[in-house]
């Protein structure tokens, strides 16, 4: 992705202090963007098709994926997603799906509503009902499934709590030893708190101090 240039005739240089397409990382940049773009319209022909044709459309050859603006960060979401939470993901990608139905449907009800066509309009309204139907019910899903995540690290957190309550003096003897050692080891964390779709990770605070940073 180009940078626009500075004065004085060096090379130019982002606000991030990347550097601009004459270095390697400006073209490391420029084919990460393209790989992006790539993978995104693959992934959108298979579920948003009719919304992607429109991108396109709108985007007059421009291959800068920032241009096809919600859609590139919703797609940059949905890559994360996929391995965090697989369940949730396809939740969403389903959701997705059910849009881009609805973004056809009402292209095609203002055709419709052009020739007056009040038969057309009817059937077309039944159908987004339909969808709407599928859409809302998705998103019940996803609460759930939310509540079902938010649930279980609220129980890793409960059991890390009473560990280090009952463990309490030997943590702190635990950690002014390793605080103190000249090649400390981070301390354990209890409890299983890992991060299961949107659940906070537990046991990120316990890792003691480098000696540099003992005051």
């Amino acid at each position: 992705m180009s940078h626009p240039g500075g004065g004085g005739g060096g090379p130019s240089r982002s606000t991030t202090g990347r550097s601009g397409d004459g270095g390697p990382r400006g073209d490391r940049n420029k084919e990460d963007l393209e790989l992006v773009r790539e993978k995104m319209q693959e992934f959108c022909k298979k579920h948003s098709p009719r919304r992607w044709a429109a991108l396109e459309e709108n985007a007059h050859g421009d291959k800068n994926p920032l241009k096809y603006g919600g859609m590139f960060f919703r797609f940059r979401g949905l890559v994360m997603l996929e391995n965090q939470d697989p369940d949730l993901y396809e939740i969403k990608v389903k959701q997705i799906e059910i849009e881009d139905e609805e973004y056809g449907l009402m292209k095609d009800i203002r055709e419709a509503r052009k020739t007056e066509d009040s038969a057309k309009i009817d059937e077309i309204t039944l159908k987004l009902r339909e969808l709407s139907a599928k859409y809302v019910s998705s998103r019940i899903d996803e609460h759930a499934h939310r509540i079902t995540n938010l649930e279980k690290a609220i129980k890793s957190e409960q059991n890390a709590l009473a560990y280090d309550k009952d463990k309490q003096q030997a943590l702190i003897d635990e950690r002014v030893k390793a605080l103190l050692s000249d090649n400390p080891k981070p301390s354990r964390t209890h409890g299983g708190g890992g991060n299961s779709g949107g659940g906070a990770a537990a046991g990120g605070d316990n890792d003691p101090p480098q000696p540099a940073d003992v005051k």
